[in-house]
């Protein structure tokens, strides 16, 4: 009509649209988009973190998709910026273990330094078992325990001098390789390892215990030693 451009059907070929209006003669831009994608230029942008049909995935907490805008909050963990949650921190923490009992002091069911600093020996009896049990942060103080890629084991020193100086490493489990370390398995939340005491020899009285966490994603490990010695 004397120039005046009409609408024409609106093409319905754009991916991941869920609604859409004419702007112009033979063209279309959509106005909101399905669940998982974002509005970008009339056209909609998948969003491969948050794809699924609810808008709620790893590291995703929660999305929200409208006309005007599409905003992610982020697990715990991750930063973003409301389109992309990256993680916050990589790695583990400054105090990344957790020990329980039987080796966390007297009155603590956790401990972050059952040594306190090199000034206690734990005392065991010979030939009895030691439950060695630790929990592992990372450092934005996440427990990452049971993720499938942490992993720990147990390594002994004998403490010749009784100084809390490990002096020579124990072979702990079965094997012929001298220091053969304990793997740890993963039992109530925790890395855990039964020591048996009876493969440390008479000679000296003082161990030094050495735990080992490791992601095998990223190669980053946690060690963290505490002091043992023979009633």
């Amino acid at each position: 009509m004397n120039g005046v451009p009409t609408c024409t059907a609106c093409d319905a070929a754009i991916a991941g649209c869920a609604a859409m209006s004419c702007t112009g003669p033979g063209a279309s831009e959509c106005t909101a988009c399905l669940p998982g994608y974002r509005l970008d230029a009339g056209g909609c942008v998948n969003i491969d973190e948050c794809s699924d049909s609810t808008d709620t995935c790893s590291p995703f907490a929660s999305c929200t998709d409208t006309l005007s805008s599409f905003e992610c909050a982020c697990n715990s963990g991750y930063t973003g910026d409301g389109m992309t949650c990256t993680p916050s921190c990589v790695g583990f923490g400054a105090d990344p273990l957790l020990w329980g009992q039987p080796l966390a002091r007297n009155g603590q069911t956790e401990d972050t330094d059952p040594s306190a600093g090199g000034t206690l020996k734990y005392r065991y009896q010979k030939g009895r078992t030691i439950l060695v049990k630790v929990r592992a942060l990372d450092c934005s103080s996440v427990d990452i325990t049971s993720q499938p890629n942490v992993g720990g084991t147990v390594h002994v020193y004998a403490d010749l001098s009784c100084d809390g100086v490990a002096d020579q490493k124990l072979q702990i489990d079965r094997g012929t390789r001298t220091g053969l370390p304990g793997t740890m398995d993963k039992a109530d939340g925790f890395l855990a390892y039964n020591l048996n005491t009876k493969v440390f020899p008479s000679s000296p009285a003082c161990f030094v215990l050495e735990v080992v966490v490791r992601d095998t994603i990223t190669g980053n490990e946690a060690r963290e030693k505490t002091l043992l010695q023979r009633k």
